[in-house]
């Protein structure tokens, strides 16, 4: 899918971006450690879709609630992420 910049693209929360498979930096992690142990977040385990299957959907997304337990720290690709979904899917 291409993505139109010039729209103000709204996050759908569909978790499609929330990958454990991103780049972070050194210090992206220490300020994520400092922010989990601060508030006593515990990491997600989501269970494998099929046999064999790798799950890298990341441990700081909250499934039920949709939300990133991590959003004030989350990692730089994940500020810069955006969403192309098209905004029937956003709705």
């Amino acid at each position: 899918m291409i993505c139109d910049f010039t729209e103000n693209r709204k996050c759908s929360n569909c978790g499609s971006c929330c990958t454990n498979f991103i780049p972070v930096s050194p210090y992206e992690i220490a300020q994520i450690k400092e922010f989990v142990k601060k508030h006593k977040i515990k990491e997600e385990t989501q269970p494998y879709l099929a046999y064999n299957a790798v799950n890298l959907l990341c441990p700081f997304r909250d499934e039920m609630s949709h939300k990133c337990k991590i959003y004030k720290v989350r990692p730089a690709i994940c500020r810069a992420f955006v969403c192309c979904d098209p905004e029937e899917k956003i709705k």
